[in-house]
């Protein structure tokens, strides 16, 4: 058994020379072996106990095997549950695909469903090769010896341990089926099976070794590694079934959840259930031995085997993690070890150099631990930069990994008196670079104390600084400096510590403190670890988001209870000590506390039976069966209402950022930190809000455009239903217009492509959506924009499914009066061509900067103006008409109360109506539009910030001004569609295309029969062939 270690690396290097078959038994016969018996032996290949059936196998795999980044890899010591994950994984990813009750599973054993590339890849290599995405694949070798291309690749990782005496006891029994000749226990009795692997000897083993290569890679890239145990994986088999799928980046959707998918595969996937289905019972794998061996439980007490062999030292579990441990004079707190085996993660290890009683922070790090605080700090020592007249200059540098360096207790400082220093570093992934000068005439100019001052220099330092390079140099070569002063100085030092003197000037230490804010990283907030199985603050304990710039999460002990957090708080000496006569109240307090808890019990039932009500109501089943039938062509949710509320602080106010026609529009952050919008769906009356809401979810959920707000889902548990959408971060259009002194000007490139962008989507809206869908709400304030002005059209996708009524109709009046459809006072129906007019509003916007009414919309509590809607819900002019058509007049004649057309206050009672008479500024845009428009005098209303000397951007602009009076047209039928307006934007839109057109495009007539000034229609005026003049005009 005592091998040398340089027989194993010989190994390794001879592995490379040579691969073929020839050489394959030379190999072999130099490598360490163990023999169990004759024909079946251990050897020891790169420090990994491989058996002599699986040698060729492995050594072929770590040579040839390609990863892909879609692999999925089940790395396992063999008998710890690989089975059972084989069969989890391939149903998880693979469910979309297979309907549950058609798996594979019930008809093939898992490990034909997911080959093992020790043994089958140099059989098969142009199969597996072969295989498309995702491939699920299996493997038992250490970490160590994975093939290079899965280490670097962007493959994921599962893998699994199991208890060690289990794990043996199991592989014990499974040589015994494997191989029924040796059945004999006196030729492999479990004592001697139990003695090698205390040793390290068994399959794939040393067990410790195998299980802490992958525990160390988890830690380093825990996005890669997912590391399970066993034990856990039976103790609760659904939250660890739903772990794997969101690690695989296949998650459950809340439907999924809610129809019990979970649950089902559990059970599909369940030891019993596999065992008895036929083809394990019965059946063969494909190498010849029955599917039946691979579902035995390996069990047995730990005093059974202790009895039977000797005392097992090398597989002993690792010891207890310690409270406290020290390196000389330094207290080391957990989470601070010394020891990789209670390791946290890499950033809390502390190698003591025994020899000089020295703390360094990491395993090769020459950073010097000074003290370690509960409270968050790490105090080390950083090296100082310096550059002296002797030609002599170091720099210096500390990366801190995953914390960061101190921006409230650090400052940088340079010292001299012709110096200066600066430091690079990185600010998540951005270069940050900053510097401070330093200079004194002679260093009798000093004064102690006195920084900054003659020969000091400091300034503060950023937040989130992980790593730093400073440098020191002098400005002008020392020349013009005191003997005193030869050399410049730069460092970040621990503010409080640092006392400057005029000694500094010709020495300082080589290294000075420096605080490090430390904090449990890697797993957000409190809020977020506490749904983390590596959560780690223990019993009696509070978490606290951590303040310092690390970020993350401590933990402290609650109130009368004491000790390490990391480990567990204990109660301290009066924690169960009750003061004199608290007892007799303690009685009282406990009655209250349950009346109330009673109350709050039956409160909660009570909501989730009214959520549960809404839910049904609002079409919950149907539409979550929407969802499910889409798959993967659509990512909308079902979102939880608790959800929500959380997300918007419980609907807080100042979570607003918008009314639109239903209510507020709120800004949310859900848990994984995406911003969100989220909306009130239309009120239709309750009777009609299921179908409605299935309606309009077929409709939102199937609309897709890059220029549409994108549906992310609704939440169905509220009376009214809520609709949650992708949130816009640059606002609307109508405030970068007409807020202008809170938005810069847009140029007219970017109005002409936020134009087209526009067009484009309307026109997807009307023909390319599958189900035609008319907006009936385009309006600047309905069109966001992204950081880089991008359209995004929102309200769109239900206001066309079902007719409005009375307050619907008055508030799209009040809200879109300027952008209303003339056709639809007398008609009272919105079309398709109602949204062309709509949008040549929005255009006339664009060019002008002018809002589409003179006056602002009423303030929330006041008088807004009221459109009474009678007999069968028309318009009062439209009924009124049909009354008289019908000869029914004395039906619609004035009583006592009255009814009235719609009107707003009477001049009177205002202190100004708003007029349609009142020349340029007092009248409607499109009546100011279309005049300047016929008197060829368009520059007069253009927004100063598109004036232009280009003949080109000029004659876009009239291009634009035409089309858009052509959409103003008041006869619906003589408007041109979408489609058309949307191909003339692109056209013009694109510089070079616009060049060879504009000279042969030529528009006519427009706001015909509206508006019109006397005249039946409106024409273009020649003049406006030429330049729009810059100053107003035209030019000749």
């Amino acid at each position: 058994m005592e091998k040398t270690i340089a027989s194993q690396n010989s190994s390794s290097s001879r592995v490379e020379e040579s691969m073929n078959n020839e050489n394959i038994q030379e190999l072999l016969s130099s490598l360490p072996r163990e023999k169990l018996w004759d024909g079946f032996c251990f050897y020891l290949y790169q420090g990994c106990w491989v058996s002599s059936a699986f040698c060729h196998g492995v050594i072929y795999f770590q040579k040839h095997f390609q990863a892909r980044d879609t692999d999925i890899i089940l790395a396992s010591i063999p008998k710890s549950g690989t089975t059972w994950l084989k069969a989890l994984i391939f149903t998880i990813v693979n469910r979309s695909r297979y309907a549950l009750a058609e798996s594979p599973l019930l008809t093939s054993n898992p490990h034909e469903l997911v080959p093992f590339l020790d043994r089958d890849f140099i059989k098969n290599q142009s199969s597996i090769d072969n295989l498309s995405s995702s491939r699920i694949l299996c493997t038992h070798v250490p970490y160590a010896l994975l093939p290079h291309s899965i280490v670097t690749c962007n493959s994921r990782i599962v893998y699994t341990c199991r208890n060690p005496l289990d794990q043996l006891v199991s592989y014990w029994h499974f040589l015994l089926a494997l191989y029924p000749e040796q059945t004999t226990m006196k030729l492999f009795p479990l004592e001697k099976t139990f003695e090698m692997a205390c040793q390290g000897v068994q399959g794939y083993g040393p067990f410790w070794e195998h299980v802490l290569g992958y525990w160390k890679a988890n830690l380093e890239q825990p996005g890669k590694i997912l590391f399970l145990k066993y034990e856990d994986l039976k103790e609760d088999v659904n939250f660890q079934v739903k772990r794997l799928a969101e690690f695989l980046g296949c998650p459950f959707s809340v439907d999924e959840e809610s129809r019990g998918v979970i649950e089902e595969i559990s059970k599909l996937c369940s030891f019993d259930h596999l065992k008895n289905l036929e083809v394990n019972k019965s059946g063969k794998h494909p190498v010849g031995h029955a599917n039946s061996i691979y579902f035995r439980k390996g069990k047995m007490l730990l005093l059974m085997v202790a009895a039977a062999a000797p005392k097992p030292t090398s597989i002993a579990k690792p010891k207890p993690c310690l409270d406290l441990t020290k390196c000389g004079d330094l207290e080391i707190p957990y989470p601070f070890v010394t020891e990789p085996s209670c390791l946290l993660s890499r950033d809390f290890l502390i190698t003591c150099n025994k020899n000089t009683n020295i703390s360094y922070w990491g395993t090769n790090s020459n950073i010097n631990v000074t003290n370690i605080s509960m409270e968050g700090r790490l105090q080390v020592l950083s090296p100082v930069s310096r550059e002296c007249n002797t030609n002599q200059r170091f720099g210096a540098s500390l990366n801190v990994g995953n914390f960061r360096i101190s921006y409230t207790q650090n400052i940088f400082s340079v010292i001299g008196c012709d110096s200066y220093g600066y430091i690079h570093g990185k600010i998540d992934k951005r270069n940050y670079s900053m510097s401070c000068n330093s200079s004194c005439e002679n260093s009798a100019d000093v004064i102690d104390g006195s920084c900054p001052g003659p020969g000091c220099c400091q300034i503060p330092i950023p937040k989130d600084l992980r790593g730093i390079r400073v440098y020191a140099s002098s400005s002008n070569e020392h020349k013009n400096v005191s003997q005193s002063n030869q050399c410049s100085y730069a460092f970040v030092i621990e503010e409080n510590k640092f006392h400057f003197s005029a000694s500094n000037l010709s020495d300082i230490a080589e290294k000075v403190p420096t605080v490090v804010d430390w904090a449990i990283t890697g797993q957000g907030n409190c809020k977020k670890a506490r749904k983390n199985r590596a959560y780690a603050c223990k019993k009696h304990t509070l978490c606290k988001d951590s303040n310092n710039s690390a970020g993350g999460y401590l933990c402290q002990c609650k109130g009368g209870y004491q000790g390490n957090p990391y480990l567990g708080c204990k109660c301290n000496q009066n924690c169960n000590q009750l003061p004199l006569g608290l007892g007799v109240g303690l009685g009282s307090v406990t009655l209250l506390v349950g009346s109330y808890g009673i109350y709050y019990e039956f409160k909660k039932r009570r909501l989730i039976k009214r959520r549960q009500m809404f839910y049904g109501l609002n079409g919950g089943s149907e539409i979550s069966q929407q969802f499910s039938d889409l798959g993967g062509t659509g990512d909308a949710t079902i979102f939880r209402a608790n959800e929500l509320e959380m997300a918007t602080n419980n609907f807080n106010k100042e979570t607003i950022i918008g009314r639109g026609r239903n209510g507020p529009v709120y800004k949310a952050i859900l848990e994984d930190d995406k911003p969100v919008a989220i909306k009130k769906s239309m009120k239709v009356g309750r009777s009609k809000t299921k179908q409605f809401m299935i309606d309009q979810v077929s409709v939102l959920s199937k609309i897709n455009h890059r220029n549409l707000v994108k549906f992310l889902g609704c939440c169905l548990e509220t009376e009214v239903p809520l609709l949650v959408y992708e949130f816009v971060t640059n606002r609307t259009l109508f405030d970068h217009i007409h807020n202008k002194d809170k938005a810069p000007t847009i140029p007219w490139e970017t109005r002409l492509r936020i134009a087209a962008e526009t067009a484009e989507v309307l026109s997807y809206l009307h023909s390319g959506a599958g189900t035609p869908v008319i907006h009936r709400d385009v309006k600047s304030s309905s069109i966001l924009l992204d950081d880089n002005f991008t359209v995004k059209v929102s309200d769109f996708g239900s206001s066309n499914l079902v007719p409005m009524d009375v307050t619907q109709l008055s508030t799209m009046v009040q809200d879109t009066l300027g952008y209303l459809d003339p056709e639809f006072l007398h008609t009272g129906q919105l079309t398709e061509k109602s949204d062309v007019y709509s949008f040549g509003v929005v255009l006339v916007e664009l060019m002008t900067g002018k809002q589409a009414l003179p006056f602002k919309r009423p303030e929330d509590g006041k008088q807004a103006p009221s459109f009474e809607r009678p007999e069968e819900g028309k318009l009062l002019v439209v009924n009124f008409c049909s009354m008289l058509k019908k000869g029914c007049l004395s039906q619609i004649l004035d009583t006592e109360d009255g009814e009235q057309a719609p009107s707003f206050e009477r001049l009177e009672d205002r202190k100004q109506a708003p007029s349609f008479e009142r020349p340029e500024e007092g009248r409607l845009l499109v009546v100011n539009f279309c005049s300047m428009l016929k008197k060829g005098c368009l520059s007069r209303i253009l927004d100063n910030g598109i004036i232009s000397n280009d003949k080109i951007t000029n004659q876009q602009i009239k291009q634009v001004a035409e089309l858009a009076s052509r959409c103003l047209n008041v006869k619906g039928e003589e408007r041109p569609s979408m489609k058309e307006v949307a191909m003339e934007l692109k056209r013009l839109n694109d510089v070079e295309g616009a060049i060879e057109e504009i000279e042969n495009l030529r528009s006519e007539t427009s706001c015909t029969g509206f508006y019109d000034d006397g005249n039946n229609s409106t024409t273009m005026d020649d003049s406006m062939n030429d330049q729009v003049n810059p100053d107003g005009g035209v030019e000749d």
